[in-house]
């Protein structure tokens, strides 16, 4: 079990300026997760190290957010609820997990040995809570609202579905995609409209089927990829995409070609495709067709 808080629930000044947050120190990296157990697996191990994490609630989110202790079966207890501008201390164990959770998403934070800080912002495009620690010294809103396309990006669609941890997810001929916005493309996740999942790369070299693997971490997925408008797109099955939810790193070799990504906010850039593409094709579990599901399914 977690230590009894030490501090009440406060009031606590947040940084200057609606959305120019500064990273304070440096923390682990939150999980980049959207959706809250038992959607997925995450458990707290056992540990008797102490350690604590102040947990802050932007002035500017539209709703409290729970504070919840994730315990060793994976189950979810509530600990607090803070509303806009609160601020406190959990005195809690190396090793165990802790999520802000709006009711229906979650934003997960695994303690450390170094005491850390949690400034839990509200997403602008999907309300569900996020670290905006994890955009360090930049300003969230540049992160958010940039709704400039690439000549590349636009293969994709440029109608804005959302943004998440860094990733921008699109509409679009294609069916529901995500990348990082003017990185290049360099890897696209995609869920075309007939269902299923493809992972793209730009690739100008040749034409026709290309012999490739993807590694995730230490992890490898031979695979033939076929080119299409200098574009190359690849399987992305269930074990891929799992691998890609547990991973840090993706690298692919394309024929000659080569690509190295952080994996970050990935798992929860792929829900947002699954939501995506389930909203534009109108989909419901009453359906006669297959859904498209990030991790589970085909």
């Amino acid at each position: 079990m977690p230590k009894t808080n030490a501090a009440n629930s406060r009031l606590m000044a947040l940084i200057t300026g609606v959305f120019s947050l500064t990273l304070l120190f440096d923390s682990n990296e939150a999980l980049a997760w959207e959706a809250c157990p038992p959607h997925v697996q995450v458990q707290s191990s056992n540990s008797n190290r102490p350690t604590s994490i102040t947990f802050t609630v932007n002035r500017s989110a539209p709703f409290p957010v729970d504070i919840m202790w994730i315990d060793q079966t994976g189950r979810m207890n509530k600990y607090n609820r803070l509303a806009p501008g609160q601020s406190y201390t959990q005195q809690t164990y190396v090793g165990h997990y802790w999520a802000a959770h709006d009711g229906g998403s979650c934003e997960y934070f695994e303690a450390t040995n170094s005491p850390m800080r949690a400034y839990i912002q509200v997403d602008n495009y999907q309300n569900v809570p996020i670290n905006s620690n994890n955009f360090g010294n930049r300003p969230l809103q540049r992160q958010t609202r940039n709704n400039r396309f690439t000549a590349d990006e636009k293969f994709f669609g440029t109608k804005i579905y959302g943004y998440t941890r860094g990733w921008r997810i699109v509409e679009g001929n294609q069916g529901c995609s995500a990348y990082i916005p003017n990185s290049g493309p360099s890897i696209v996740f995609s869920a075309p409209l007939a269902g299923g999942w493809q992972i793209a790369y730009r690739h100008l070299n040749r034409q026709g089927d290309i012999r490739g693997i993807v590694d995730v971490d230490k992890a490898s997925f031979p695979q033939t990829f076929y080119t299409d408008d200098g574009w190359a797109f690849g399987e992305f099955p269930l074990n891929l995409r799992l691998a890609v939810k547990a991973g840090r790193t993706i690298y692919s070799e394309i024929g000659n070609s080569q690509y190295r990504e952080s994996l970050t906010g990935s798992t929860a850039a792929l829900l947002k495709v699954q939501e995506c593409w389930q909203r534009m094709t109108g989909w419901t579990p009453a359906s006669n067709k297959a859904g498209t599901f990030a991790f589970s399914g085909n």
